[in-house]
């Protein structure tokens, strides 16, 4: 089996969030690709991306899993887009933090991140990555 490894990429920075105008674009790619995989959510796109661009405003340097959620979502967005190095940028900070909140505190947030950040692996080409993600 083949598969493709991504770059590690410098996880000191946080990255960027995107204007609320791109949101609704990136949700609506988002809902495109995992279209009959998984639905996380049980909103419609625009619900979503409200939901996702309140937050984003309210809290901007949190570093929580429903941040991670909302980071996997628009990366997922941007992977469908073929936009590359945002997304990854994006997944890994996200990744890092599942990662770290694993231990303290498991949650639906939590549950839902382990799963996008399969989805965005297989979507990746990374598919042993995403089956050790998903099996946790």
């Amino acid at each position: 089996m083949i598969e493709n490894a991504s770059p590690e990429l410098s996880s000191g920075q946080r990255p960027a969030l995107p204007r609320d105008s791109m949101i609704e674009a990136l949700v609506c790619s988002y809902c495109v690709a995992t279209s009959g995989l998984v639905d996380l959510f049980g909103q419609s796109p625009k619900e979503l991306a409200k939901e996702i661009s309140s937050r984003s405003s309210i809290t901007s340097c949190s570093d929580d899993a429903a941040t991670a959620v909302d980071l996997l979502v628009l990366a997922i967005g941007w992977q469908e887009n073929g936009q590359g190095d945002e997304s990854e940028q994006w997944f890994t900070h996200s990744r890092e933090l599942l990662l770290r909140h694993m231990c303290r505190s498991m949650n639906v947030a939590t549950a839902q991140g382990f799963t996008l950040v399969a989805v965005y692996m297989l979507r990746s080409f990374q598919p042993n990555g995403a089956y050790l993600y998903f099996c946790k």
